[in-house]
C-alpha cells in the first residue's frame, strides 16, 4: 500500500491505515476499505496490528521464544563455540507478564557442547524446550592441538 491517496488529513498521511495514532476513525476506515477494494480482498480478512513498546509479555509465539532459547543456550557455552543445530518442541504459546529462560549444559566436550533450554511462563508451565548442539570453531580447535 502507498499513502498517495486516501481520506486522512495532515498531520497524517492521506492513506493512513493505523487506528492507534489519533487519526479520525472514519478516515482510517475509509482508507482500509479503499485498500481492500484495490486488491480485491474480502474485508472480513483484514487484520491490523499495532506496536507495543514495553517489557510486558501478553502472548508470545514460537519465533520469539525460539530466539530467546537460542540466545540463552549460546550464552551458556564458551564464546569459542558456535551454534550448530537446534531441535525444538513447542508446548504452548507464552502467556502472562513474564517468561523465564534457563539453559543447562548437559555435555561439555572439547569440540561439542549440548545444551538443554526451557522457556517457562510465570506459573512455571513450559512454553518451549530445546536441545542445541554447539561446535568449536576450527581455528579454536587448532589452537588446542
Amino acid at each position: 500500500a502507498d499513502r498517495g491517496d486516501g481520506a486522512s488529513l495532515p498531520p497524517y498521511e492521506r492513506g493512513n491505515l493505523a487506528d492507534h495514532v489519533g487519526d479520525d476513525p472514519a478516515h482510517v476506515a475509509a482508507n482500509r476499505a479503499a485498500l481492500v477494494a484495490s486488491v480485491g480482498a474480502d474485508p472480513a480478512h483484514l487484520v491490523s496490528m499495532a506496536p507495543v513498546h514495553g517489557s510486558d509479555v501478553g502472548h508470545v509465539q514460537g519465533g520469539i521464544s525460539f530466539g530467546m532459547a537460542a540466545a540463552c543456550a549460546c550464552a551458556a557455552v564458551p564464546a569459542t563455540m558456535m551454534l550448530s543445530n537446534v531441535s525444538a518442541w513447542y508446548i504452548s504459546p507464552g502467556h502472562g507478564k513474564s517468561l523465564t529462560v534457563k539453559s543447562r549444559v548437559v555435555h561439555a566436550g572439547r569440540s561439542l557442547a549440548v545444551v538443554r533450554t526451557e522457556v517457562k511462563n510465570a506459573t512455571g508451565e513450559r512454553v518451549l524446550e530445546t536441545i542445541s548442539h554447539h561446535v568449536a570453531r576450527k581455528r579454536d580447535l587448532k589452537a588446542h592441538t
